[in-house]
Parts: C-alpha cells; structure tokens; sequence
C-alpha cells in the first residue's frame, strides 16, 4: 500500500511539471490613452495644447488635441497589430501643438509587450523621459496613464514566466537612459581614439629617434 501510495504522489509532480505556461506571440492589442498628469511646459507657468503620438513598427496613430492644460483627459483606444510581443515595443510620444512654430516633443517612453498576459487589461502609469538633448537635471515631465489589453494573444497560465518573457527595466523607464547609453558610447570611442593617436605619435617620435642615433654612428 505504501509503494502505490508513493506512485500516485509521483504522477501528480509530473502533471504540476507538464502544465507549463504557454505563449502565443501575435494578436491585436487594444490601447487606451486615458491622461496625462503635471505635463511640463516652456516653463513652469505655460500651459500646453497637447496630443499623443503611438507607434508600433509601422503602424501609426494620433490623439485629438486638448488645448490649454497641462492635465489632458483622452480615454481614445487604438487597435494595433502585433507580430511578436517578445520583441515588438510601443512607443508613446507627447506633443505641444503649436500654430506658428514646429510641435514640440514634451514627454515620450517605450513601452514592452513581453509581460501581458492572454486576454488581461494591463494599466500602466509611466513617467515621462524626454528626447531633447539639453535635459534638465532633475526635471519632471509628467506621467501618462494606458490600457493595454491583449485580444488574442500574451502568457496563459499560472507558472513562472519563461525567460523571454521577463521584464524589460531598461526599456520601461524612458528614452532618458537611451540618450545617456548613446552619449557614454560616443564619449568613449572618441576617447579611444584619442588614445590610438597619442600611441601612433609616440611610436613615429622612438623610429625618428633612432634613425637619427644611427646616422650619427
């Protein structure tokens, strides 16, 4: 009786390790734009007029503009394609209408598919990073409010998320760490190739110096 005891408790893990979580990569995703809170202006007593921007790939749409606030009230919902939410990622960008000069970028993020889960609204509230390179330390740029709910596609089922599908921290904050990424790599490079040039220069000046040793024998 024991030995069938033990038996029985061996199958039930091997069931629990067989239900696996499963995921299915494309599907339409449902996004709501709902608000965007404390927007920053030229300065701290402007007001804007602003509308939202979204990409995904190709795909491509737009808000209405609210004007003269800095608190903005959408609630607008977009239906976009997803090919693969492993790889794909949102990217959300504000905009200050203006009617004599170009629209300016006041607050943008990027957003990854690769935690929603299957048929689950997702509600995020992000803060925003900017794309100018004259950033203000310590500035705020408000934060944007979204819905994003998966229709026929994300993670379904109870166990751990697969490895692909863990969050990406890097890309969830703002644009503000990829400005700075870029900036550090350029920095570098030129750095090297300073350091290149220095060891050329000093390698020619020792082959001069010797020449001129040789001559003089």
């Amino acid at each position: 009786e024991e030995k069938k005891e033990v038996k029985k408790e061996e199958k039930k893990e091997v069931k629990v390790e067989s239900s696996s979580t499963t995921l299915k990569q494309s599907g339409t995703l449902k996004l709501t734009v709902v608000r965007c809170v404390q927007l920053a202006g030229k300065d701290l007593l402007s007001k804007v007029d602003p509308y939202v921007k979204i990409r995904l790939g190709s795909q491509k749409f737009k808000t209405k503009t609210i004007k003269d606030t800095q608190d903005p009230q959408w609630d607008q919902t977009f239906e976009l394609s997803v090919t693969d939410m492993l790889t794909e990622v949102l990217k959300i960008d504000v905009y200050d209408k203006d009617l004599i000069t170009r629209d300016s970028n006041i607050g943008a993020v990027v957003v990854p598919l690769n935690t929603l889960r299957f048929n689950e609204k997702d509600t995020k509230v992000l803060a925003l990073g900017t794309k100018s390179k004259r950033k203000k330390k310590d500035k705020k740029y408000g934060d944007i409010q979204l819905i994003l709910h998966p229709q026929d596609f994300g993670i379904q089922g109870d166990g751990p998320l697969p490895e692909s599908a863990m969050p990406l921290n890097d890309q969830l904050t703002s644009l503000d760490n990829e400005t700075t990424t870029t900036v550090d790599s350029s920095t570098k490079k030129k750095k090297k190739k300073k350091k290149s040039s220095r060891h050329k220069k000093k390698k020619s000046a020792r082959k001069s110096k010797k020449t001129i040793a040789a001559d003089a024998e």
